[in-house]
């Protein structure tokens, strides 16, 4: 999904608890939220015409596989690409087709997320975990298709996620971080989350197949031919003034670049000035859309002040990355 920086962001800790065991330590936020694939709305839409009272996970599915090739075709559309790249690929490496029309089913109700707080608990033999708290949608259509991912989101953490978790881990620790602790299960594990908010060393298309039209495709972690993971790496691309998408490559966006350096000033009451917009590109996620008009960050360590516990606590290392 793409992260959408109001004009000014500001990060809040609430005073702790007496008793860090029962209760979490708080991070309020605003001027933090993450707009959902604006392509997964006219999708939903459409579909949602066609079945009438018959809309439900599994027809919705069925006329996906029967209309994909046709309708949304992998060299135009990110939604198709997104789901693609999890349950089209190689026949033995796919997911079961229940996970398959659990996976779409999530991806076509994706709400636009705001957040208000990020939550940090000891949950013993878990660990330290992350929870985060979003405002409530104000449009009732978005609020009913909130409800939906809800209960989605509720089944996969009870039933499907020491399965699903190989296949799509940052999809479910996503899913963890807004409904890990209603499900009675424990939050979003912090490194999963901090990766999917540090900057992105590496990207660009495929060499060939329908993944050399999808400018992602190389955002991900390297691996070696048994899968086991090499080098990690972040999800969140810089773009330079006036894109309207991000580059193929890295070298492109550096070629481009004309904004200048800017210091983040983060310090009591932790606030942050920033032009437009980021975006962070996540297979597991949604595409890609806005600019910022940013080509690189800096921030002196003697600068962090109140954001530092965002690195101790989630590493969010967003605030200090050079790109």
């Amino acid at each position: 999904s793409s992260i959408r920086l109001a004009q000014e962001v500001c990060f809040a800790l609430r005073q702790p608890s007496a008793d860090l065991v029962k209760e979490p330590l708080v991070l309020e936020v605003s001027g933090l939220d993450f707009p959902c694939l604006e392509e997964s709305i006219l999708i939903r839409t459409r579909i949602e015409d066609l079945l009438g009272q018959d809309f439900n996970k599994k027809a919705a599915y069925a006329w996906w596989l029967t209309n994909r090739d046709s309708e949304y075709p992998l060299r135009k559309s990110k939604f198709r690409r997104v789901h693609a790249s999890i349950f089209e690929g190689p026949i033995m490496a796919r997911p079961p087709q229940w996970a398959a029309e659990k996976g779409f089913w999530g991806y076509l109700n994706a709400p636009s997320n705001v957040i208000a707080s990020f939550e940090f608990w000891d949950q013993g033999r878990a660990g330290l975990r992350t929870t985060a708290k979003c405002h409530p949608p104000t449009d009732p259509g978005l609020a009913a298709t909130a409800a939906v991912c809800d209960v989605l989101c509720l089944e996969v953490m009870k039933s499907d996620r020491v399965i699903s978790e190989p296949w799509a881990p940052s999809a479910i620790n996503l899913a963890a971080l807004t409904h890990g602790r209603a499900a009675g299960q424990p939050g979003a594990i912090p490194d999963k989350i901090a990766k999917l908010f540090s900057a992105a060393s590496e990207w660009g298309p495929g060499a060939a197949g329908w993944q050399a039209n999808d400018d992602t495709w190389r955002c991900t972690d390297r691996k070696d031919l048994f899968g086991r993971v090499l080098e990690e790496q972040g999800r969140v691309v810089w773009i330079t003034p006036g894109a309207c998408a991000i580059p193929r490559t890295p070298a492109e966006r550096d070629a481009k670049a004309h904004a200048k350096p800017i210091a983040l000033q983060l310090g009591p009451p932790s606030s942050v000035s920033w032009p437009d917009v980021l975006t962070c590109s996540t297979l597991s996620s949604f595409g890609i859309k806005g600019s910022a008009h940013l080509s690189k960050v800096q921030a002196e360590p003697d600068q962090m002040a109140a954001g530092i516990i965002i690195v101790m606590a989630l590493r969010l290392r967003i605030f200090s990355i050079a790109v």
